[in-house]
């Protein structure tokens, strides 16, 4: 009896916990809703706690306390082997109901916030005796990453997709039917870093550089699927597939040939060593060709796939990088020697014929009837050398892309090129002397600003808006873009553009819509809506409002003018607004009529003033040199500061919860603050994110963090 009505106050206050934990987001940055516990909670349990603290004090000792059974606390549960249910702790009445101790260091789950590690065996202190020990937000989990940093691998073109890997980020799927419109379908994140690709029926083969080879299912294009694997002792970089076998280049482990007859079952059949590191690769009738690093051209007979043999190589006269073989030769493009163009009529006695050379990286190469196209070099653009003459190649024309190119394919009048953060560029080849990017595909170029709303996080960088779907936080998607963003509310994107505002149906997260556009005397900077109204900041040229009751025709009816100060962000709340006014820290508006809005009331914060928060009698304040500050408003006319945090780094935005106030500060990543006491504001835990941290997100039990160029990082915050 005992046992069980423990593990109903367990449960209860674990439902308890769990609810309290995830309150919603209210408005920008920050939760408005009160801390209380939900009665109704309590009621769907059938569990009174009151009936439940009474039974237990009525069950006799002797139920748990026999003989040699020490019980110093008098909780019922003793010390010693012949306790019938054994205290971990004697003296500690937090181990009674969950001895587990998996880290073994004398501390039980529910008294250890981390029982898989020592970190929080000090100090677990509960200090706003909330039920839940701080420490537990002192180690957040990054769970999920959407980097748009992490693009330049491979690229495969077959029928109207274009298919890439993208190191950490997997595999992305892309629909190219309209080459000027690309259109992202799908993505599948492999175990570690996605490196080579072959493309095959209804298969992709990937090689996941830790794990080997990755058969995917793509029967259904929106949906790919792994089917099969085979994990290569090396390095796993290149692939290519020619009747049922796919042949590997496994780094320094060289050569694996795995039979794929059942993608479900790829079974290794040989491998084999070769001089040099193993890094990309080549099959035509029955000779594999390898990039082989500083070792060169490296041929191998693989008439017998079970009984590989090395027959021929030939020196590149720098690090091969990549090769693609053509009619008799072998074109190799290497990391300073150029494109290397080697006769392989016979494979035995490879003879270098002709080089173009130029300073510079080339990274991949493909040929494509009488031209070669070299991605890399000077710029990491796309040249397009002839090689009518293998003797003597001539360029003949470039094309400058954004990003570092890093992968080449082409497919019919387009050059599709994989850079590392450029995204997808499509170059249209018709005119051979006169190529030019039509069509891109990029993901965010940085990380700026950031909104959750349902199952959709909307990240900014610094000209479109991209959303992406979060639903599984750690396998963030990507959904559609569109040009820039401020405000999410309900169904709408209110967008701060300069000189105007763009008001943008975003109901169909996959087809976001203009409605309208509102031309603002300045640059617009940032936008709040509350009720039927459009709050703008316009940096030096002051604050405009809205009214927005008719989405498809907004009417000005009222302006407040510069005075001093950039106008940076803004917060409406009851009849004021609240506005970060740069190097002239917050000053308050009241708009009890907004069609003359007036100044009433200011507070000069030390530095730079970025970004502002209301909550109650508190206004939070980021400056961005000077800390995170809290400013009592109770009285707006005389505003005064009564907390200030001064971050590791520059707080560049934050987001407030319940106690705590998540910070992004710049290169030093996620900071924890606990605001119980806005007096005594104390780090609870630091993150240090690859990245810029310029804004953060709270949203169920994660935090949604924009790092920058390091695109968009997931944490979980909870202590489950």
């Amino acid at each position: 009896m005992m046992t069980i009505v423990m593990k109903r106050i367990v449960t209860l206050l674990f439902i308890v916990f769990v609810f309290n934990g995830c309150y919603k987001l209210v408005k920008k940055r920050g939760d408005d809703k009160e801390d209380i516990v939900d009665t109704q909670i309590i009621e769907k349990t059938g569990i009174d706690i009151k009936d439940e603290e009474e039974t237990i004090r009525d069950i006799p000792k002797e139920e748990h306390i026999s003989n040699e059974c020490i019980d110093n606390d008098g909780d019922g549960y003793g010390i010693g082997e012949r306790c019938i249910e054994e205290d971990v702790d004697d003296n500690n009445p937090y181990c009674d109901i969950d001895p587990t101790d998996n880290d073994k260091d004398g501390y039980c789950i529910n008294h250890d916030c981390n029982d898989n590690g020592a970190e929080c065996t000090i100090d677990c202190s509960d200090r706003d005796n909330d039920g839940i020990i701080d420490c537990c937000l002192r180690t957040p989990k990054l769970i999920g990453i959407y980097d748009p940093s992490e693009w330049g691998e491979k690229i495969y073109v077959k029928d109207n997709y274009v298919f890439i890997t993208s190191g950490e980020d997997g595999l992305q799927i892309i629909d190219i039917q309209d080459p000027l419109n690309p259109i992202p379908i799908s993505s599948y994140d492999t175990p570690t870093e996605a490196k080579g690709i072959y493309v095959k029926d209804n298969y992709i083969f990937v090689t996941d550089r830790y794990n080997g080879l990755q058969i995917i299912d793509i029967q259904d294009i929106s949906n790919p699927v792994l089917i099969g694997s085979f994990d290569t002792v090396g390095e796993a970089k290149g692939v290519y597939v020619r009747g049922n076998y796919a042949y590997v280049a496994d780094g320094s482990a060289g050569l694996k040939i795995i039979d794929i007859q059942d993608p479900r079952e790829p079974k290794l059949i040989s491998s084999l060593d070769i001089p040099g590191d193993a890094t990309e690769l080549f099959v035509t009738d029955n000779y594999a060709y390898v990039a082989a690093g500083e070792n060169g051209l490296q041929i191998i007979d693989i008439q017998d796939p079970s009984n590989p043999v090395l027959i021929g190589s030939c020196d590149t006269y720098d690090v091969a990088t990549s090769i693609f073989v053509y009619d008799n030769y072998a074109y190799v493009a290497t990391g300073g020697a150029g494109l290397q163009i080697i006769d392989i009529q016979d494979p035995s006695n490879p003879v270098w014929v002709g080089a173009y050379e130029y300073p510079g990286v080339d990274t991949d190469v493909f040929v494509n009837g009488r031209y070669a196209f070299v991605v890399g070099a000077p710029g990491d653009d796309l040249f397009i050398i002839n090689i009518e003459d293998p003797s003597n190649p001539v360029l003949i024309s470039s094309c400058e892309v954004e990003g570092s190119a890093k992968a080449v394919y082409i497919n019919g009048d387009y050059a599709f090129i994989n850079t590392d953060s450029g995204g997808l560029q499509i170059v249209s080849i018709q005119d051979i002397r006169n190529p030019r990017v039509v069509g891109r595909y990029s993901e965010p170029s940085s990380a700026i600003r950031l909104y959750i709303k349902d199952n959709y996080a909307f990240v900014t960088d610094h000209d479109k808006l991209y959303i992406i779907d979060v639903q599984d936080p750690s396998r963030p998607k990507f959904i559609s873009s569109y040009d820039a963003y401020d405000y999410i509310n309900d169904n709408y994107a209110f967008i701060a553009v300069d000189f105007g505002l763009q008001i943008v149906n975003i109901q169909d997260p996959f087809n976001p819509t203009l409605i309208t556009v509102f031309t603002t005397f300045g640059s617009a900077t940032a936008v709040y809506v509350k009720d039927n109204y459009a709050f703008i900041a316009e940096g030096f040229d002051g604050l405009e409002i809205i009214d927005i009751q008719d989405l498809t025709d907004p009417v000005l009816i009222g302006s407040y003018p510069y005075t001093s100060g950039f106008m940076c962000d803004i917060f409406v709340k009851d009849n004021y607004i609240f506005v970060t006014s740069w190097d002239r820290g917050l000053q308050i508006i009241d708009i009890q009529d907004p069609t003359a809005p007036t100044l009433i009331g200011s507070y000069n914060t030390p530095g730079e003033a970025v970004e502002v928060y209301v909550k109650g009698n508190y206004a939070f304040v980021a400056d961005r040199y000077g800390g995170f500050h809290i400013v009592d408003i109770q009285d707006p006319t005389e505003p005064r500061r009564i907390g200030n945090y001064i971050s590791s780094g520059p707080v560049e935005g934050f987001y407030i919860s319940g106690n705590y106030a998540f910070i992004a500060s710049g290169d030093n990543g996620l900071e924890i603050i606990n605001i119980q006491d806005p007096t005594d504001l104390i780090l609870v835990s630091r993150y240090d994110t690859p990245g810029y941290s310029g804004e953060v997100y709270i949203n169920r039990d994660y935090a949604f963090v924009a790092d920058g160029k390091r695109g968009l990082r997931i944490f979980s915050i909870n202590c489950k």
